[in-house]
C-alpha cells in the first residue's frame, strides 16, 4: 500500500492491512455526494447565492471541477426533492455534518 513505509517511519507501530482493495470506496463517494447535495440545498435555500456561484463554491469546497458538481447534483435529485419536501432547518445540517460551517 502506498505510504506504508512513511507511516511506519513516523509512528513506529505496525500498519494493519485489511486486504489491498484498490480503487474508490463507493460508501465514501455516496457520503460525499450526499454532503454535496445537502450543501447545494443549503446554499440555494438559506443564502442569496445564484446557481453559478453555488456551483463554484461547491467546486472549491470539495476540490472538484465545476463540471462535476452538476452531475453529482443531478444524480442526487431524489435526495434534493426530499429535502425540499421536508424543508429542514439549519440544525438538521449541523447535526448531520458537524464538521462543516452552516451559518
Amino acid at each position: 500500500m502506498r505510504g506504508k513505509n512513511s507511516f511506519q517511519e513516523v509512528f513506529d507501530k505496525p500498519l494493519v492491512e485489511k486486504g489491498d482493495k484498490k480503487g474508490r470506496s463507493t460508501g465514501h463517494l455516496a457520503r460525499r455526494n450526499e454532503c454535496i447535495a445537502h450543501r447545494y440545498y443549503y446554499y440555494g435555500h438559506y443564502s442569496d447565492k445564484r446557481y453559478n456561484a453555488i456551483i463554484t463554491l461547491l467546486s472549491e469546497e470539495f476540490f472538484l471541477s465545476v463540471a462535476t458538481i452538476p452531475n453529482i447534483i443531478q444524480d442526487n435529485i431524489e435526495a434534493l426533492q426530499l429535502l425540499k419536501k421536508r424543508q429542514p432547518s439549519v440544525y438538521f445540517f449541523q447535526a448531520r455534518w458537524p464538521h462543516m460551517k452552516w451559518q
